[in-house]
């Protein structure tokens, strides 16, 4: 099994940094429209249509090919991780992993 498997895609800005995801809780958490990865939802990220609410800019062309597929339906989440990395273009969200 890998390592980070059970861990919150969010990583170092998880809220939650200590729980992790257990499989039943991977069923039922929110997945990231972009690296497809659970999060403990809206501690460790925002649902996709509240981004501009929340002052976050982040346009779909800049999710990856899955995301831009995804990003209209009522539940696309996208996790603090990618948010980070996309106000930080000059990383790259594998590093994190």
């Amino acid at each position: 099994m890998n390592e980070n498997e059970n861990k919150c895609c969010a990583a170092h800005l998880c809220k939650m940094d200590n729980v992790p995801l257990s499989d039943s809780d991977k069923e039922h958490s929110q997945r990231c429209v972009n690296c497809q990865k659970s999060f403990h939802g809206n501690s460790c990220g925002i649902f996709w249509r509240e981004k501009k609410s929340k002052n976050i800019d982040y346009p779909v062309e800049c999710l990856s090919g899955e995301g831009k597929m995804r990003a209209a339906s009522d539940d696309a989440t996208l996790c603090n991780l990618c948010i980070y990395f996309h106000d930080n273009e000059d990383m790259e969200v594998e590093d994190e992993w």
